[in-house]
């Protein structure tokens, strides 16, 4: 018989091959980032797009993707009405994880990292918050960030820039290490410091370096519950080697430093 699927039911059934019907055979076969690329170029192709109303949040029209991680992307947006407002969106790709504790940890790692940057967002080297809206059309929680036009992650930075000056190498670390010193003032613990999580950019007006410093979804405080716990979901690819060998072995028995 004949069914009407709603657009979150054939998402996951694309994504994670959960449908009406469906055997274990089939949720087991996960598609990879390039075959959902291949799946989203061929609907495109044949009409089927994303309805206006998803593309925005809290008044903010996503444009092109300028970045992704483990369970989240961030899109450059622009204000609806005032088209010279600009922001980074960063939407928490909860609906599409393959399991209700992964949905689950992704949604507290929003919750965490927009809690924790509203105490740090009056820092110039922390990427600052702007917005946090806990359910958006996207199906998942969206972080507002400021618009820091032409800033890369460090490490893209660094390979552009092979013969970059010792005393501007020096520069970006002393910004960061101002970042993290204010942070350690608040009795926040970054966590997951690694060249993905420092954005970089030469400012329009002096041309000189500037470091922000952002990425906060490990990141802990005394009075919050961290998200080591789930150090291998939330990490970066290759950002283990930057991480404390203690939160390695054993992320719960870690200190709070570590």
């Amino acid at each position: 018989s004949l069914f009407v699927a709603k657009r979150a039911e054939i998402a996951r059934a694309l994504t994670v091959g959960e449908f009406r019907g469906a055997s274990r055979q089939s949720t087991a076969q996960v598609i990879e980032k390039a075959g959902a690329r291949a799946i989203k170029d061929a609907l495109e192709r044949i009409g089927v797009t994303p309805s206006k109303a998803a593309r925005r949040v809290g008044g903010n029209v996503l444009s092109r993707l300028i970045e992704e991680g483990p369970g989240y992307q961030d899109f450059e947006a622009v204000h609806e009405t005032m088209s010279e407002r600009r922001c980074r969106v960063r939407s928490y790709l909860v609906p599409q994880a393959t399991t209700r504790e992964s949905r689950e940890q992704l949604a507290r790692a929003a919750h965490r990292e927009a809690r924790l940057l509203t105490a740090l967002s009056d820092h110039r080297g922390i990427l600052r918050l702007v917005d946090y809206h806990a359910e958006t059309e996207l199906g998942g929680p969206c972080i507002v960030f400021e618009h820091w036009s032409d800033a890369e992650p460090l490490g893209v930075f660094l390979r552009r820039n092979p013969a970059l000056a010792f005393d501007q190498r020096i520069a970006l670390l002393q910004q960061v290490g101002e970042a993290l010193a204010y942070c350690h003032r608040k009795q926040i613990v970054h966590r997951g410091v690694h060249p993905g999580a420092v954005l970089v950019r030469k400012n329009p007006e002096t041309q000189e370096l500037e470091a922000r410093l952002y990425n906060f979804q490990l990141a802990v405080h005394p009075d919050s519950s961290g998200g080591t716990a789930h150090l291998s979901a939330l990490s970066e690819p290759n950002a283990e080697v930057y991480h404390a060998p203690e939160l390695i072995e054993d992320p719960e028995a870690a200190g709070f430093f570590a």
